[in-house]
């Protein structure tokens, strides 16, 4: 019995110890197996030929093409970018699709049609006859004179006394109408003072805000710390940089000067670009046309050993404190 029990337990160990070595396989070629990329774009000018049916003085027409390949594990895992055809952005495992981005303006499109097939038409809808039927207008009787001295008497007498207390009521109300402009107008200028003091007392506070944290960015400590995050940043987007760099330019802006500078700056940054990207200025057209490739690859380990770099920095955490005014 004991010898089973044993030889159930060593079956489970090496159950479990397989799992581990694949799960461990499965985390390095994570880590450490590179992500490749590919970027091939293109832009020029429209041909302006007499075949094309396009008139001899109409502007030609910019035409840009790109394409974008990411892929990993020798493409086990991919996805692709093309512009303007088919402009979809597509994400495949294997042969199986993960993420299609054109999928979802086929269903919309066809949800549509299929909305336009239901739709009703409201005016092939039967009309009822109505029909009007004249009333006749009821006659009205004149009704008898008398006792018309009488009422012209007591009517009289109520005008006289209602224009006394139109009058009365007059003045009450002139008088009510005064006083109600006049708490109006003290409302409104106090209502202005407390903006203005609300407005100065914002004011105040974000003064006190600015140098507040204007002083949490001039410590050492603060400092230090920027210079170690641009430091691992750098170093991410180094691993991302293109081993394979092709380009060729053609820039011309609308101002000579303008077109001189961005000569300047390619003099500058060509050592680093390599001698197979090549700049040509042109000063008399502004124009922007050329082809670029680009290829690298990185790996995940790089970008989450930097982030972590920078995570674990005490600093961080004590800035953030800073920022949040956290007692220590």
């Amino acid at each position: 019995m004991l010898s089973i029990i044993l030889k159930i337990l060593g079956i489970l160990g090496i159950i479990l110890l397989v799992l581990l070595s694949i799960l461990l396989v499965i985390l390095l070629l994570v880590l450490f197996f590179p992500v490749c990329y590919r970027i091939k774009a293109e832009k020029k000018a429209a041909s302006t030929d007499e075949g094309s049916g396009q008139p001899e003085n109409a502007t030609p027409q910019k035409l840009v093409f790109a394409d974008l390949k990411v892929w990993w594990l020798f493409g086990l895992l991919r996805a692709g970018y093309k512009y303007p055809e088919p402009g979809v952005l597509k994400a495949k495992f294997l042969f199986f699709t993960l993420y299609d981005s054109g999928a979802d303006t086929e269903m919309s499109s066809d949800a549509d049609l299929r909305d336009e097939d239901f739709e009703t038409d409201k005016t092939d809808s039967p009309k009822k006859n109505t029909v009007k039927s004249e009333i006749n207008p009821p006659k009205t009787t004149p009704a008898p004179d008398n006792g018309r001295d009488v009422s012209r008497q007591t009517v009289t007498k109520k005008q006289d006394l209602s224009d006394v207390t139109n009058g009365l009521e007059g003045e009450e109300a002139t008088s009510s109408q005064n006083k109600n402009l006049f708490e109006k107008i003290q409302y409104t200028i106090q209502k202005f003072c407390d903006r203005i003091k609300n407005i100065s007392a914002k004011l105040r506070e974000i003064k006190e805000n600015i140098a507040y944290y204007k002083g949490i960015f001039e410590e050492e400590d603060t400092k230090e710390l920027l210079k170690h995050a641009a430091k691992r940043l750098g170093k991410i987007l180094k691993s991302f940089r293109p081993r394979k760099l092709r380009a060729n330019i053609f820039f011309g802006a609308s101002s000579p000067d303008i077109t001189g500078y961005v000569c300047a700056i390619y003099g500058i940054s060509s050592p680093h670009l390599g001698k197979h990207v090549i700049f040509t200025p042109d000063f008399e057209q502004e124009i922007f046309e050329g082809d670029l490739y680009a290829a690298g690859h990185t790996t995940v380990f790089k970008v989450l050993w930097n982030v972590l770099m920078i995570v674990k920095d005490k600093r961080l955490w004590e800035l953030r404190d800073k920022l949040n005014r956290k007692p220590n």
